[in-house]
């Protein structure tokens, strides 16, 4: 189970931090992921959320735009998410030949591994070392599945 530290940054504006988790949880009840109230609840992931919804609008869409991953992110360790993304995404990827497909592909693990080590690294579950090796690791995995797939930009 994912672990948090008694800490996280504070929310700026703590009402609207409030408003976007209740929303949050309306959303994902709507969408068939009915069980994240309680995964909130007993994993004390309010504040957390309620910081994330208050401070960072990028985290806060990935989180409304994909609520089935979201509930993975509360309720597995970030380690067996993070190996399981990047899993996928070198099964899946060397097999996609339109650009378009390997671009959503590879925006969508990208995305996946922004939540992933922000709420570790937010929560204090992960070490800037291992945050580094995460990020270096997923840049590189991305580069090596895209060789002579995606237009190289000239410099000039």
């Amino acid at each position: 189970m994912t672990e948090f530290c008694s800490f996280f940054p504070l929310a700026v504006d703590k009402t609207l931090g409030e408003s976007k988790l209740d929303d949050f949880v309306k959303s994902c009840q709507e969408q068939q992921v009915t069980d994240i109230e309680r995964l909130i609840n007993k994993n004390n992931h309010t504040s957390l959320l309620s910081a994330i919804f208050s401070n960072s609008p990028y985290l806060s869409r990935l989180l409304f735009r994909d609520v089935k991953f979201a509930e993975m992110l509360l309720s597995m360790p970030f380690d067996d998410l993070y190996q399981k993304v990047v899993k996928g995404m070198t099964e899946d990827i060397p097999h996609l030949k339109d650009i378009s497909q390997l671009m959503r592909a590879l925006r969508k693990a990208k995305a996946q591994v922004a939540l992933i080590i922000s709420f570790a690294d937010l929560s204090g579950s992960w070490s800037l070392a291992v945050i580094t090796r995460c990020l270096t690791e997923f840049a590189e995995i991305s580069v090596s599945l895209t060789p002579g797939k995606v237009p190289r930009v000239s410099s000039n």
